[in-house]
């Protein structure tokens, strides 16, 4: 499907997308679709990393955010991490860029950590978790991927979204200034995980809303949309729609 057209249920959503943008990322996905591995325990993550050497190399026409590694829900509210503890030791990103992948998307999500009452400052100590993540990851040549993840209980839905809009504006403000002095080529963002419940008219007014706040500190940074149906994943699609 082209870079610039999502479906859900039928209807179309316009996403603006960069050029040089739809380029990579059509290179990228005719070469090799990113393989994407979450760590949801210590246990479960050294079985992960076992098997990543067990994966194929990257076809030599991609150059770029070719094979992509998820860290899994490790930068959220507590009573997540009771069933998936932190896993952001140097040692997982040392072996993650051994085994071949050449970036990380890092989940964070930003509403428990974040004032609900204007102007939203976020948590210095939950931006310096995630800025320590970045730093471990671009230390070992990944490029990061940066999102707001599991925000879904505050604003994904059509009787909060109106209210709580302002408030992600704001995070994202912030993730924008805090990122704005890392290269293109090391950085990139997606701007919201799985919208689920909010309507068309909504994730449109949601993009329209975060992306010149991005792009107010980020000109040129590549910038991901997500379809509704959490990015498609249980959305049908006719053959009439392609």
């Amino acid at each position: 499907m082209p870079a610039d057209r999502r479906r859900d249920d039928g209807t179309a959503i316009a996403l603006a997308a960069h050029s040089r943008n739809q380029a990579l990322l059509a290179d990228a996905g005719a070469a090799a679709a990113a393989v994407v591995l979450a760590a949801p325990t210590m246990r479960s993550s050294l079985a992960l990393l076992a098997l990543l050497a067990l994966l194929p190399a990257a076809s030599a026409a991609c150059t770029w955010m070719c094979r992509g590694w998820n860290l899994g829900n490790t930068l959220e509210e507590s009573t997540y991490n009771v069933w998936n503890p932190p896993v952001r030791a140097p040692w997982v990103f040392e072996t993650v860029a051994q085994r071949g992948f050449d970036w990380v998307r890092i989940p964070a999500q930003w509403g428990p950590h974040t004032a609900e009452a204007a102007p939203y400052a976020v948590d210095p100590a939950f931006m310096a978790n995630l800025t320590q993540t970045v730093e471990i990851s671009l230390a070992q040549n990944l490029t990061v991927m940066v999102n707001t993840h599991h925000e879904n209980r505050w604003i994904d839905n059509s009787t909060l979204f109106a209210a709580a809009l302002p408030r992600l504006v704001a995070i994202w403000r912030q993730i924008a200034e805090k990122f704005a002095a890392y290269p293109d080529d090391q950085l990139v963002f997606e701007l919201f995980n799985e919208p689920w419940a909010m309507s068309v008219a909504e994730l449109n007014a949601m993009n329209a809303a975060l992306l010149p706040v991005v792009r107010a500190k980020n000109p040129t940074r590549q910038v991901h949309f997500g379809g509704l149906g959490k990015m498609n994943r249980y959305i049908r699609i006719p053959v009439v729609n392609f």
